[in-house]
């Protein structure tokens, strides 16, 4: 692994549904994995809630970045 793969591992963990969230964000706002990554980060600490919980509500279509 690269250092930026490791980097963004250490930021969003590994969970699966964070990574599919994480690339849908990324083609919602038009930027790359590191600026959508920072989005989901910002999102749930705004709402107080996990990361995870963020990225269910992406994936599940009830919460878009665009």
């Amino acid at each position: 692994m690269d250092a930026e793969v490791n980097e963004f591992v250490a930021l969003l963990g590994t969970s699966p549904v964070v990574h599919q969230a994480t690339g849908m964000v990324s083609v919602q706002i038009g930027a790359g994995l590191r600026d959508a990554a920072d989005r989901l980060l910002v999102t749930s600490t705004e709402a107080g809630r996990s990361v995870e919980s963020i990225a269910i509500d992406v994936v599940e279509g009830t919460l878009r970045f665009d």
